[in-house]
């Protein structure tokens, strides 16, 4: 989202930067007015594409579960799994094994595993989330 808030800090430099462009008060509020109404669509249209993706990758998940594949349907889960065992392994087994003077490996947690586990968990919790305000109306 840091594009978001370029561009947001971007336009609050140019509305700031009203006050030199123009030299009467009406030319100055017009041109704020206008930028207040941009800024409103840009905000409109950016929840709405947000809202279409997340429709679209719940779509996708909802289509998975209803294969007839029980890889297709279960390898979501299997990779948290392993991502989960991972964690586990590090920061927890690993930890309390060295104490006990025992030798655990530690397991490599990829920058695109862990990645994926983020968005998987924060994708669950925004879909759950969705389901339930759908519900409610």
């Amino acid at each position: 989202m840091s594009i978001f808030s370029d561009i947001a800090d971007g336009i609050k430099g140019i509305i700031n930067g009203a006050d030199e462009l123009f030299t009467s008060d009406d030319e100055r509020n017009d041109f704020k007015n206008n930028i207040a109404k941009i800024k409103a669509e840009t905000a409109s249209k950016l929840m709405q594409l947000e809202s279409d993706y997340l429709k679209s990758k719940s779509d996708l998940i909802k289509a998975e579960m209803q294969g007839s594949s029980w890889l297709g349907k279960n390898w979501r889960p299997m990779l948290m799994l392993i991502a989960m065992f991972i964690l586990f392994n590090n920061y927890i087994l690993l930890p309390y094994a060295g104490l006990m003077g025992y030798t655990v490996p530690a397991l490599e947690l990829t920058d695109g595993l862990w990645n994926l586990l983020t968005v998987s968990v924060g994708g669950y919790v925004v879909g759950r989330s969705f389901e339930k305000v759908k519900k409610l109306n």
